[in-house]
């Protein structure tokens, strides 16, 4: 039997956006980012159920979930 997880949690509440809208007429709109989340959880739990001297046959169920959010300090507006 084994059994695996990992937890992770982030942070990147410095940086800029940069939004090019195409159109016409050319739009580049740049923004500072404040605040921010990262997150992930991860795990595995298996059973190897054949075992030889130089091989393991088994098999594993995993969960994971992952979440990301970010919002802009400032509103974007074409004028």
């Amino acid at each position: 039997m084994f059994l695996k997880s990992n937890l992770g949690t982030g942070r990147f509440n410095k940086g800029n956006s940069n939004d090019q809208d195409w159109g016409t007429p050319y739009v580049n709109t740049k923004s500072g980012e404040s605040n921010g989340r990262f997150t992930y959880y991860t795990a595995d739990a298996g059973y190897d159920f054949l075992r030889g001297a130089n091989y393991k046959v088994g098999g594993f169920i995993g969960w994971t979930y992952y979440e990301q959010e970010l919002r802009l300090d400032r509103v974007c507006t074409d004028r």
